[in-house]
This record gives C-alpha cells, structure tokens and sequence, in this order.
C-alpha cells in the first residue's frame, strides 16, 4: 500500500527523511534484538 502511495504521489524531502530514519532505527534494533537473542543461546 505504502509502495504504490509513494509512487503516484510526490513525497516532501522532510517526510521522506524522517520515514528512512525510523525505518533505519527499527531494522537496527530488529538486528540488535536478533544477535542478542542468539547471543543469549549460544
């Protein structure tokens, strides 16, 4: 939904920035919890 919403429609620079970051922020935790898990494991 998200993908064809950027496509048709131009999105502020700003807004765009901000989404890119909190989608960074969220993959790096998601990967910190994941190596802490298997830390934790092994």
């Amino acid at each position: 939904m998200s993908m064809t919403l950027t496509s048709s429609v131009p999105v502020q620079p700003t807004l765009r920035l901000a989404f890119a970051l909190s989608m960074g922020a969220a993959v790096s935790l998601g990967i910190t919890r994941i190596a802490y898990a298997l830390q934790e494991t092994s």
